[in-house]
């Protein structure tokens, strides 16, 4: 085989896999919004914020059962709304805390 057709089958295998929706579940579900929603669970927002992160904890479980359904577009649509609720909790609580004397 030449470099060239080398080259060829390594970018089509790379442009395949970007595309792959369980790659960018693992991104978006795991890494991000896991990450988000444990940041808001160390910053207390269970007590201080409950409907956003409740409301995360919930998006990112139903992200978890499509992921178990193969279904990782619905997966990653679910994690980054949960991702964004965990921001939304993080942001209402240091609103608070920078309001408070």
């Amino acid at each position: 085989m030449t470099r060239r057709r080398q080259r060829a089958c390594v970018a089509l295998a790379v442009a395949a896999l970007c595309g792959c929706g369980p790659i960018v579940y693992v991104d978006q579900v795991t890494t991000h919004a896991q990450s988000s929603v444990d940041a808001a669970a160390a910053a207390d927002c269970a007590r201080l914020s409950p409907y956003w992160y409740t409301r995360a904890t919930m998006l990112l479980h139903l992200a978890r059962e499509e992921a178990a359904r193969a279904d990782f577009q619905g997966a990653n649509h679910f994690g980054h709304l949960a991702d964004q609720a965990a921001t939304e909790a993080l942001r209402e609580v240091k609103q608070d805390k920078a309001a408070k004397p």
